[in-house]
């Protein structure tokens, strides 16, 4: 067995591991650097061992094409800086494609293995948290809660594909049960009924094929009950609603979409409902429609062809079964399983047509870590320094930069300096309704109050269900004309906003709205 092929298996269980562990900072996770940097390490050190790699011709034009529309995506994008980092997470899940279509032979013999030891390191993890209530995970962003669930149901589904119908699959079922993941129970009676009807209704299949539908069917019901008999709650959740909103910005976006990661934005401008908030789709085709665009949806969908069209019997159904949690759960947004499932994909892959690389795939992989690992690297000294101003010469996405650039500025008086600032912040940055506040901000500090309210009006826009928001507007117009003018100008704009709800007094957007008439004794309850 090559090291580099144990190097892949080693970053691979880190990978795993950092996904588990909680986020604080969402802009810096240890599993993006480590997905960025393993590819690297992994090549080179193939290459000092002699090794050829070869391309799938057709997959990677595909995924070329893929990128090259998604790069585009960028440059429209609401949020450059998230758009930019799922870009460079994008470009390196192809470096494990192709590094897991050239060691078939290896994982052929090993995968299994790591993914089954992988899944009962976790539910030992899993186990231990839980019965000693440790709440190790707590702070969100972890496989093992994240958004108020978690996701180790979804990865134990892919396990258990691998040992049905041998013993240890009761042990996957107890712990997928467990999850409470109706996408994993869900997801789990698809697979048991495939791989039951793929081995001809053999009794050894059929028998424990038929009890495990029946166990997690009675507890698909059980976590169910109380949505399935109650008013205005459905099976699966608001995933109608999460689908609506993307469809909704697919269509005001079409072609390069919002941008990679900034689905909360799209979201933010057409929510109503507190329950209704989501960072996705739900579903991995449409928050690559709305995300990077049509053009660039189409070349992926292309590429998930090519790879379903020559594909092999090893593992396939692993594969088959991570593609059908993509499309009713976020999964796809741990690094975990995304790169899981290119590792799937570059496995079951058997394109026939392929060329040699030679130097230029380890020139591109080289120059690509190298550019972005200096970025980073100069962004985060001069960002902890005097002269942050300088990183904005590495990486000129990065929100952070601004903000303690422009405060700086304030803070010292230089008024005209800072604005300028400003406004290049708001360049890069001036759609997402987040940052506007932050503009918003700045210009309240030197007292420019209608400018402020300016940029207050437009995030209102960008999130209506904003009630912070909505209170500071009315304290603005109060300032800059007398109490009942503003008062009036406010109630016009409540009675605009009720006008323009989608399903309107069944909304919590239009009771908050009716909320704020009653409190400031305004007429715009009716």
């Amino acid at each position: 067995m090559p090291f580099s092929f144990v190097l892949f298996l080693f970053s691979l269980g880190a990978i795993f591991i950092s996904d588990i562990l909680p986020v604080v900072n969402n802009s810096y996770k240890l599993t993006d650097f480590i997905v960025l940097f393993a590819p690297f390490f992994l090549f080179f050190l193939a290459k000092i061992e002699g090794k050829k790699f070869y391309l799938p011709i057709k997959s990677t034009i595909l995924y070329l094409l893929f990128i090259v529309f998604s790069i585009i995506s960028v440059f429209f994008a609401i949020d450059k800086e998230i758009a930019l980092n799922y870009l460079f997470i994008y470009i390196s899940c192809y470096f494990f494609f192709v590094f897991a279509y050239n060691y078939k032979d290896y994982l052929d013999k090993y995968f299994k293995k790591f993914l089954v030891i992988t899944s009962l390191f976790f539910i030992l993890l899993f186990s231990i948290n839980y019965l000693f209530k440790l709440n190790l995970f707590n702070e969100g962003g972890s496989l093992f809660f994240n958004y108020g669930h978690n996701q180790i149901g979804n990865f134990l589904v892919v396990g258990f594909t691998l040992v049905f119908p041998n013993l240890l699959s009761l042990l996957f079922l107890i712990f997928i049960i467990l999850s409470y993941s109706r996408t994993a129970y869900l997801t789990l009676i698809l697979m048991i009924l495939i791989q039951t009807f793929k081995k001809k209704l053999d009794k050894k299949i059929l028998l424990p094929g038929v009890f495990f539908v029946l166990i997690t069917l009675i507890f698909f019901i059980l976590t169910s009950k109380n949505i399935l008999f109650t008013q205005n709650k459905k099976i699966f959740g608001v995933r109608d609603v999460y689908f609506s909103y993307a469809l909704s910005s697919i269509k005001e976006k079409p072609l390069f979409g919002i941008g990679q990661g900034n689905f909360l934005s799209a979201v933010s401008k057409r929510q109503v409902n507190w329950n209704e908030n989501t960072t996705t789709a739900h579903n991995f085709i449409l928050d690559i429609l709305a995300e990077n665009g049509v053009i660039a949806a189409i070349f992926f969908t292309l590429f998930f062809i090519s790879v379903f069209k020559n594909k092999r019997n090893h593992y396939f159904l692993a594969f088959l079964v991570l593609t059908l949690v993509f499309m009713l759960d976020f999964s796809y947004r741990f690094n975990l399983f995304l790169i899981l499932w290119f590792v799937l994909a570059g496995i079951n892959s058997d394109e026939k047509q392929k060329i040699i690389d030679g130097k230029i795939l380890i020139f591109i992989i080289v120059l690509f870590t190298f550019i972005f690992g200096q970025i980073n690297l100069l962004t985060n000294y001069y960002l902890n320094s005097d002269v942050s101003e300088k990183s904005l010469i590495f990486n000129p996405c990065r929100k952070e930069i601004f903000r303690k650039i422009i405060d700086n500025r304030i803070k010292e008086g230089k008024i005209i300096d800072a604005k300028k600032y400003l406004v290049r912040y708001d360049k890069f940055f001036g759609q997402s309704a987040h940052v506007i506040l932050e503009e918003a901000a700045f210009y309240e500090k030197i007292n420019e109050l209608k400018k402020t309210l300016s940029l207050r009006n437009k995030a209102l826009k960008l999130h209506p269900l904003d009630m912070n928001n909505l209170s500071k507007i009315l304290e603005l117009l109060k300032d800059i004309k007398d109490e009942e003018e503003g008062k009036r100008i406010f109630t016009v704009l409540l009675k605009s906003m009720k006008q323009h709800i989608i399903y309107g007094k069944n909304t919590d957007l239009f009771r908050v709205i009716d909320i704020f008439c009653r409190e400031e004794k305004l007429d715009c309850i009716k």
